[in-house]
């Protein structure tokens, strides 16, 4: 099972709207930058096709883009992308809080 682009950022917009946020750049490219963090944490996130080659990443250019990952580390992307959203608008605090919720939900997926 897939993920979409679209699935990640209307979960992280429900935190960013609860937590009043005021956030206004387009967040496809942090979570270019999420999957390629999760692909070091855990290597294994990785996607193979059917013939065990490697599906090489593909940045995420909207909602519509398919991200080739188990959705059990869909919580860890979500978490990410707050995490950016919340440092774009210098609430370093929150910021830090859900890096450290994606780390560790990586570590543990």
């Amino acid at each position: 099972m897939s993920i979409t682009a679209s699935d990640i950022v209307n979960r992280a917009k429900l935190i960013w709207r609860d937590a009043s946020a005021n956030f206004a750049t387009q967040p496809y490219s942090w979570l270019s930058d999420g999957i390629l963090e999760l692909r070091s944490l855990r290597p294994e996130s990785t996607r193979f096709d059917s013939e065990m080659n490697h599906i090489d990443f593909e940045e995420v250019d909207d909602g519509a883009d398919v991200i080739n990952m188990d959705v059990r580390f869909r919580p860890c992307l979500v978490d990410y992308l707050v995490s950016r959203g919340f440092d774009e608008n210098a609430r370093h605090d929150e910021a830090g809080k859900f890096y450290q919720l994606f780390v560790a939900k990586a570590k543990a997926a």
